[in-house]
């Protein structure tokens, strides 16, 4: 696994997880 290939990964996995929060947030605030 090369740099570029895990700091593409790591991204990725923290674009997924925001997603989840803001997600998971907005069902709690209605």
């Amino acid at each position: 696994m090369s740099i570029g290939e895990y700091r593409r990964f790591n991204s990725d996995r923290q674009l997924f997880f925001i997603q989840k929060c803001e997600s998971f947030s907005t069902v709690q605030h209605r």
